[in-house]
């Protein structure tokens, strides 16, 4: 049996506890309002799970079923990310409901910088979606698309009627 794959005695106890719902109200864990709930800001129970999931994201068939979508220039259909990330889960000990999903997921969100670079994918993700590129005071510049018909235009163009624009940029389509 996989070390990183038996949940601590501390995980199996709460994963029946009924508190797993709770699991995903914010308020309550950052101000540690409830004791039984697992720490968000560690990875004492998250990471082991994460790096489960890195190993499957390796393994062939997992490599095999992306990379067919990969090769097509797409990205591979949510359902197989979320089976690895499913397995992973019940590999630990976690039933994957919708609730330790949120939450597992949550965790992840949480981790320190340092903790996330421990696990690939995450790394990756850090790497492109979190740049770290401080852009007060600068002149953005670029082509833009023009939200009323779609047209080509120069980001100045579009900026220069709004002297107080808040530009809020996402990676997202």
């Amino acid at each position: 049996e996989d070390a990183m794959a038996r949940p601590t005695r501390r995980v199996a106890r709460r994963m029946n506890s009924g508190s797993a719902a709770r699991m995903t109200q914010l308020a309550s864990k950052a101000v540690g309002l409830h004791s039984d709930l697992f720490p968000y800001a560690t990875g004492d129970w998250c990471l082991p799970v994460l790096h489960t999931e890195a190993r499957l994201r390796l393994s062939p068939e997992y490599l095999a079923a992306t990379s067919a979508h990969y090769n097509q220039g797409r990205a591979p259909p949510e359902g197989i990310c979320e089976q690895v990330e499913q397995q992973a889960l019940k590999n630990h000990g976690i039933p994957p409901t919708p609730e330790w999903i949120e939450a597992y997921r949550f965790a992840a969100r949480m981790l320190t910088q340092e903790e996330r670079s421990g696990v690939f994918f995450l790394k990756a993700n850090d790497q492109l979606f979190r740049p770290g590129v401080n852009l007060l005071g600068q002149v953005v510049a670029g082509a833009a698309c023009r939200v009323q018909d779609g047209a080509a235009v120069e980001m100045r163009e579009v900026l220069s009627a709004m002297p107080r624009a808040v530009l809020v940029a996402s990676t997202g389509t």
